[in-house]
């Protein structure tokens, strides 16, 4: 595509070397620089060998092949005779523009249903694609566990991808007769505008706690991020909020389009007016504009009963009838590492959860402490170089709702497991009769593993579908679920 027809509706503060090139390749990673690139110097958040660098800086100690064109907002320190330079005022606001420009604009030929909160986006979007492919429409899901759709699936290294990739996946789902598309829209994406632009039809909140500090800095600032999805909306938009979350309100005042509440609370719309859990299924009295069923659910706790109302009033606006939604609620199975339950041969339950939050630990412990009257032994860790503020939180959550803690390692990172462990345990009494501190990840999960007994339930929280651990700045292969296989494998020789 010529540059002039890429940089349609863009205000070019300052142009060298200019000539209406052709563009190939739409890149922000020097590596990725290939076939006429059009190369984005965006001012942080760019990952090169597990390391974030300026990616202007990163151009400037490339010494392979070089782009044909840059588009920059910082100056830079270089120019090349040979490179179209374009100075913009918002190079993250105007990649986005230009990989819809190049890409042909897609998205708008899809039904975009976002979805953010802080816990519940990856169960909630799952759910959402499932009954909608039951009911016919051929939907694409996008998040924390990759994207895909009926015949394809591919891994993102983000939540939410950066525009480039994110506009080249919406063409592939165009191409491919998709007509809808799940996305879990994440607090980063968001402030650093991957989704700008984006007209969502749905904008969904599941849940508001602490969260990803370590990048936004305070609490305010990740909830001024989550709000970004809710304003600029117009009348046809609707918003689909958890009535019983307190950051709701903000989200009223910002919003301009259809508001549909869902919650415990007796002012919802979508309301659950009572739930129990017999045989591992969920039975939910729902009442839902003055009409009253009830849902049936593999998926457990309260928590889940939120993320099911999320989808069920999702799903009724946009028109399927509810009979459908609740047969596909009822036949979604689970979701990767999201409370995913094995049945030990000794009549124990492992649960394997992501939970990686205060608020998401606090939920599945207590959860699972309904599901027993016998032990509950919960094993976790905290990552390194991220928020350390909630170590301790959730250190003093798994104790006290805990019949036994199991202190280990999640994703060290470059920092020193032994320290992040110290961090958890600094309220922790001297006795140790209710936990231990085992670092490595393996061998406590098998200790709690060979510690549990019939009726007991053993929660493995922080990594779920995670199949690795990051140790320094190395990828190493680990599972939770291979580690609890192999150990039920070894126990039957």
């Amino acid at each position: 595509m010529q540059l002039e027809i890429i940089l349609k509706n863009i205000e070019v503060v300052e142009s060298r070397n200019y000539r209406n090139i052709e563009i190939n390749e739409l890149v922000y990673k020097p590596d990725d620089i290939k076939n006429n690139a059009l190369y984005f110097c965006i001012d942080e958040f760019v990952y090169h060998d597990g390391k974030v660098y300026d990616s202007g800086e990163l151009l400037s100690q490339h010494k392979g092949e070089k782009p044909v064109s840059v588009l920059y907002e910082k100056e830079l320190r270089d120019f090349n005779p040979e490179i179209v330079y374009i100075k913009v005022k918002d190079s993250r606001k105007t990649m986005a523009i230009i990989a819809a420009n190049f890409f042909h604009n897609p998205e708008k030929q899809l039904t975009l249903i976002g979805v953010t909160g802080t816990n519940g986006k990856t169960t909630t979007a799952r759910l959402l694609q499932h009954i909608f492919n039951q009911s016919g429409y051929k939907t694409a899901v996008l998040g924390t566990l990759g994207c895909n759709w009926p015949n394809f699936s591919a891994p993102l290294g983000f939540t939410t991808p950066f525009s480039p990739e994110l506009f080249a996946l919406f063409k592939k789902m165009v191409d491919d007769k998709v007509t809808h598309c799940v996305m879990e829209v994440s607090s980063h994406a968001l402030k650093l505008d991957r989704v700008y632009g984006l007209d969502f039809s749905f904008r969904v909140f599941t849940n508001l706690t602490r969260d990803h500090i370590d990048f936004h800095g305070d609490f305010k600032d990740y909830q001024n991020s989550k709000l970004i999805l809710f304003k600029g909306s117009n009348k046809k938009t609707t918003a689909v909020c958890n009535e019983d979350d307190v950051f709701t309100p903000e989200i009223k005042k910002v919003f301009d389009g259809n508001f549909v509440s869902y919650g415990f609370s007796s002012s919802a719309l979508c309301r659950a007016a009572c739930y129990k859990t017999e045989n591992f299924e969920s039975k939910v009295q729902l009442h839902y504009k003055g009409k009253a069923f009830e849902i049936k659910s593999r998926l457990l706790a309260r928590f889940n009963v939120s993320n099911i109302m999320a989808a069920f009033c999702v799903a009724m606006e946009i028109g399927i009838k509810r009979e459908k939604i609740i047969e596909a609620i009822f036949a979604f199975e689970t979701v990767p590492g999201r409370f995913e339950k094995v049945v030990a041969p000794e009549d124990y339950l492992v649960v394997i959860d992501y939970a990686h939050t205060p608020d998401a630990l606090e939920n599945i412990v207590t959860s699972c402490r309904e599901l027993t009257s016998h032990k509950l032994i919960t094993v976790f860790g905290c990552g390194g170089d991220r928020d350390r503020g909630k170590r301790r939180l959730m250190g003093d959550i798994a104790l006290k709702f805990s019949d036994f803690t199991v202190v280990t390692s999640d994703n060290p990172r470059t920092e020193n497991p032994e320290q992040i462990v110290g961090d958890i345990v600094e309220n922790y009494p001297q006795e140790k009769n209710k936990y231990t501190v085992i670092v490595d990840r393996r061998e406590a999960i098998c200790f709690a593993l060979n510690m549990a007994q019939k009726g007991d339930i053993v929660i493995l929280a922080g990594k779920g579908h995670e199949d690795y651990q990051i140790i320094g700045r190395e990828k190493v292969h680990f599972s939770d679920k291979e580690e609890v296989e192999i150990f039920f494998r070894n126990r039957k020789k």
